[in-house]
């Protein structure tokens, strides 16, 4: 479904003077430089389509052997090597994003002021519940998925008051967000847009809910239903139901504020004025008013919108380099595909040839035609069963495809391994020498530092977003709007909300130092298992490898000392009780040749005795004596 950005009724905006930024809320003006930048970007929306479908790399083999590309028995082989790439490289970004208890850690950037009157615990909590409502993994899937693709993706918090926070966070795709191509980074264009493409239902409701200009609806409804061959360039009926493009764009004035509306191509007017854009940050403002029966005005406070700054979109980048130009970073399809096709072709060479050389195939044997008559021919038949042939007949096969060939397809996909940080696997999959215990621990320590290193821009990139969710969370909370961290009295806890925090995601700590601290566990394991703390290490460990289950395993093993314990004490007490009978005579007395052992004797006894059955602790012996 769309989503639908709703607004709060704003206050009037008053009139703008018409310097050079602000000449973009004149609409002719505004109408030539944003058509300009769409046909910008007309090379990254065709690069992000080729992307997606280089990425399913679907082939209609029966059209291909159609158009004689492929003979009857051939077939063609598709390697989705940038699919299998972006697969794999999805569990790290996931795994760092829900592994945690948490999602963001808060730290006061003032101590003093919050440690002893606030729960931080308690706003983590909180902030995990607001943030984690029905399908919220949906958008940083498909931010981290777009990102891996096409080199960069973004996502959008906005204002939603259907949420348990009031925001929303989504993802956009590459090509579904317009700006100046000639900026560094977007806060510095003065327009972007995004697009939507909008069916009829789709319009007619975005346009309820925002109040549009009903005779461009019009327009926009009449388009969506002519056909694809009517020429018009923002509809689309590749997906079976016609479709309109329309822009939701948003502007900075000289001062640097954010105001936005709405707007479809080749329409006569806006869909929506500009307007100042609310994101659900308020501000406190206080006032002085004049009351009835008081001789002096009265301060009086009231929440109003803050005049937004930022545009409400962070960039997740695949990789980071020197290159200033956003839109030229390339993702996995641009990096990957030589090698996808390198691929595709040599399977598909392997198995066709395969095919070939497993067809016999037969021949006269001998040379049995009169060459003075006719020459040589080769003729179509069919062999047939309960058949044979009237003159003697020789087989033979194609050759079968050279043996290195599977050694060149294994070596693409350690090669293919290698370049994608795994390099655990690429050593595991060598075949020229013989895998060390060494060289394989070598290889996963660097493996998991390549991981770490993989999500540092996943960390950025998250912490610019759980700071814009704080913002409309921190105001709508602290006017009572949402519920959050409560106090018995039903207001929300102001003291602990209207802090300053330092916000990191949780996975830094949680995630990063987790998986540093296994690995040096597992590899201390071998030096501590011996040692009286093995039982203790171990409990730390599965707390750390599994929290979910560790409960239990650790009841279990402590279920089993006691039983191995109390196994112990039994046999420690026959064994003493064997002992006494041997070195005592049937009157209870210690025999002659035991006599020097007397003293040795009785301490054994009495550590028997304190082990098998232990006095407990008297507190209040030596106070009372």
């Amino acid at each position: 479904m769309i989503p639908i950005p709703v607004q709060r009724p704003q206050r009037p905006v008053p009139p703008k003077p018409e310097t050079s930024a602000d000449q973009y809320f004149k609409f002719s003006h505004f109408q030539a430089e944003f058509d300009k930048m769409i046909v910008s970007f007309t090379d990254v929306e065709r690069r992000a389509i080729d992307s997606r479908r280089l990425r399913r790399a679907r082939v209609d083999v029966e059209a291909l052997r159609s158009r004689g590309l492929l003979n009857a028995n051939e077939t063609y082989i598709s390697v989705r090597v940038i699919d299998e790439n972006i697969a794999r490289a999805m569990p790290a970004r996931l795994a760092y994003l829900k592994s945690a208890n948490r999602l963001a850690i808060f730290e006061p950037q003032n101590r003093r002021e919050t440690e002893l009157n606030t729960n931080i615990q308690e706003l983590e909590n909180e902030f995990w519940r607001v943030s984690t409502y029905p399908g919220w993994e949906d958008a940083y899937i498909k931010l981290i998925d777009g990102s891996e693709l096409l080199g960069y993706a973004w996502v959008e918090t906005r204002y939603d008051p259907d949420k348990p926070g009031n925001f929303a966070v989504e993802a956009v795709a590459q090509d579904a967000l317009l700006f100046d191509r000639r900026v560094t980074d977007i806060q510095d264009s003065q327009i972007i847009a995004r697009v939507y493409a909008l069916t009829a239902v789709n319009l007619r409701r975005l346009a309820k809910a925002n109040n549009f200009d009903q005779s461009v609806v019009n327009d926009l409804l009449a388009k969506i239903k002519e056909t694809a061959s009517s020429g018009i360039t923002d509809v689309d009926t590749t997906r079976g139901q016609s479709t309109v493009k329309i822009y939701h764009y948003y502007l900075k004035d000289d001062n640097g504020v954010v105001s936005h509306g709405w707007y479809a191509k080749d329409a006569k007017k806006w869909l929506k004025q500009p307007s100042l854009f609310y994101v659900g940050v308020d501000k406190e403002v206080t006032t002085l008013e004049v009351v009835a029966g008081q001789l002096e005005p009265v301060p009086t406070t009231k929440w109003e919108p803050v005049a937004e700054t930022q545009y409400p979109f962070t960039p997740l980048y695949y990789k980071v380099t020197e290159a200033d130009d956003i839109s030229k970073v390339t993702g996995r399809a641009d990096d990957e595909y030589y090698q996808q096709d390198a691929a595709c072709s040599l399977w598909s060479a392997y198995v066709n040839g395969c095919v070939t050389a497993s067809n016999t195939m037969w021949a006269p044997a001998g040379d049995t035609y009169d060459t003075a008559a006719a020459a040589p021919k080769q003729l179509d038949f069919t062999i047939r069963h309960n058949a044979i042939w009237d003159r003697k007949m020789e087989s033979f096969n194609s050759p079968w495809p050279d043996p290195s060939m599977p050694r060149s397809l294994e070596m693409l996909d350690t090669r293919n391994a290698d370049a994608n940080a795994n390099v655990a696997y690429a050593v595991n999959n060598r075949v020229d020498s013989r895998k060390t215990a060494t060289e394989v621990a070598a290889a996963q320590k660097e493996n998991a530092q390549l991981s770490g290193a993989t999500v540092l821009n996943f960390s950025i990139c998250l912490r610019a977003v759980f700071e814009s969710c704080w913002r409309i969370i921190q105001s709508q909370a602290l006017q009572n709007l949402i519920v959050f961290c409560p106090l018995p009295d039903g207001t929300n806890n102001a003291a602990l909300i209207k802090a300053d925090y330092t916000i990191k995601p949780a996975g830094d700590v949680d995630y990063i130092e987790r998986a540093n601290r296994l690995q040096s566990m597992q590899q201390d394991w071998p030096m501590i298992a011996q040692t009286p703390i093995a039982s203790l290490f171990a409990q730390d460990y599965l707390r750390l490898r599994y929290p979910d289950r560790a409960l239990a395993y650790i009841a279990e093993i402590n279920s089993g000392q006691a039983q191995q314990m109390q196994q112990g004490k039994q046999l420690v007490a026959n064994l003493a009780q064997i002992l006494q009978h041997a070195v005592t005579d049937e009157h209870g007395q210690l025999r002659p040749e035991f006599a020097g052992s007397a003293s040795q004797l009785q301490q054994l006894a009495q550590q028997v005795q304190a082990y098998v059955a232990p006095k407990p602790p008297v507190g209040n012996q030596a106070a009372v004596g």
